[in-house]
C-alpha cells in the first residue's frame, strides 16, 4: 500500500502578531497626526482674521473717501463689505443706549472655533489702525 503525504496547508491571511503591529503603527501615526491638524486650523483661523482685519482697514479708507474726510462709523465700516458680509454688534457690557462697538463677520471664527471674531475699538475710529481684533 502506497503512504499519502501529508497536505501542506498554504497559509492565508495574517498571524496576529502581524496585525498588532500594524494596529501599534497606525496608533503612533494617529497621535502624531491630530495635533498637527488642529494646529493648522487655528493658523487658518488666525489668517482669516488677519485677512478680514486688512479689508476691515480698506473698507473704513473707502466709507472715509464718501464721508468726504469725516471719520466713518463702525457700521459704515461694515456696510463697505461684501465679502465676507459684516454687521455691527452692540458690547453687552456696555450701557444699554450704547451704539454698536463691534463688527463681526460671517464665516471669520475665533481662533478657538466657537463663535465670530468681533472686531472694533471704538464705535468712530478715526483711522484704520483704530480697527483691531477684539476677540481673536
Amino acid at each position: 500500500m502506497k503512504k499519502l503525504r501529508p497536505v501542506q496547508k498554504k497559509q492565508s491571511g495574517f498571524t496576529l502578531v502581524e496585525l498588532i503591529v500594524v494596529i501599534v503603527i497606525l496608533g503612533i501615526l494617529a497621535a502624531v497626526a491630530i495635533p498637527k491638524l488642529s494646529d493648522s486650523q487655528t493658523g487658518a483661523r488666525d489668517a482669516v482674521q488677519q485677512a478680514t482685519l486688512g479689508a476691515l482697514k480698506s473698507a473704513w479708507t473707502i466709507a472715509y473717501t464718501k464721508n468726504k474726510g469725516v471719520a466713518p462709523s463702525l457700521k459704515e465700516v461694515a456696510d463697505q463689505m461684501s465679502d465676507p458680509k459684516c454687521g455691527t454688534v452692540a458690547d453687552p457690557t456696555a450701557a444699554a443706549a450704547a451704539t454698536d462697538t463691534k463688527i463681526a463677520c460671517v464665516g471669520v471664527m475665533k481662533t478657538t472655533g466657537s463663535g465670530f471674531a468681533e472686531f472694533g475699538g471704538s464705535a468712530s475710529p478715526a483711522a484704520p489702525s483704530d480697527i483691531s481684533i477684539v476677540t481673536p
